[in-house]
């Protein structure tokens, strides 16, 4: 075989570069933020001549570029920074966009980053507040629109708590607690100030949500008033 290929090389019939299978290159993307952001970077990728395949590892936040023909790294690059984002060559560095954050002073807390079970969700409710146990995934776009509006909830009044679960993947425990409620994310839990639970929102349903948290609280309780009797 070695010498049919040496052979062939001699006479002009096929190059090396045919001849050695083409290595994949692994790009770390940042300021993704899940949803069509990766399908923008995909699609840019794939316009490339040469490029055969692309896939995504959003535990790590990496770009996968299979080729037919080589492509230099530095075009590959520059086709994730023309869809609005970063590049980096090479695995470890990806990163998700961060997310926006809540008011100062919310009551919000991260329940599990790593997809991990959580026994009771039940025992997550904070006495005296309506509580939102939020599972979400930071490739998960509609996730970061329902942040943004409990985002305006929470600056509006101070009896509402946030318990959040990150799913990560579909292949963690987490995720399986979420498909025995339903199929995708993301998915909230409400229970109400005394502790039951009020109902589900399934998917981005900001009036749902409003409407769970008012019947699962009293009047609400305006952010102003509750800081000024806090102290």
């Amino acid at each position: 075989m070695r010498i049919l290929l040496v052979l062939l090389l001699s006479l002009g019939m096929v190059s090396l570069s045919d001849a050695t299978p083409l290595k994949p290159v692994v790009l770390s993307l940042q300021g993704i933020d899940g949803g069509k952001s990766l399908d923008t970077v995909k699609d840019g990728l794939a316009k490339i001549k040469g490029v055969k395949k692309v896939t995504y590892d959003t535990r790590t936040v990496e770009a996968t570029v299979e080729m037919t023909t080589r492509v230099p790294t530095a075009k590959l690059i520059a086709a994730v920074e023309e869809a609005g984002f970063l590049a980096i060559e090479g695995p470890g560095q990806g990163k998700w966009m961060p997310p926006k954050g809540y008011p100062e002073g919310s009551d919000v807390g991260i329940v599990s980053e790593t997809g991990d079970d959580v026994p009771s969700l039940d025992g997550l409710a904070v006495p005296g507040k309506v509580t939102l146990v939020d599972f979400y995934a930071e490739w998960c776009r509609p996730c970061r629109m329902i942040d943004e509006h409990v985002y305006d909830v929470l600056g509006k009044r101070h009896d509402v708590a946030v318990r959040k679960i990150n799913i990560v993947d579909w292949n963690t425990p987490a995720s399986r607690q979420v498909l025995k409620y339903t199929t995708g994310i993301p998915f909230l839990i409400v229970y109400g100030k005394k502790g039951e639970k009020v109902g589900t929102v399934d998917g981005f349903m900001p009036h749902d949500l409003d409407a769970l948290i008012d019947r699962g609280g009293s009047a609400p309780v305006p952010a102003a008033q509750a800081q000024a009797t806090s102290h």
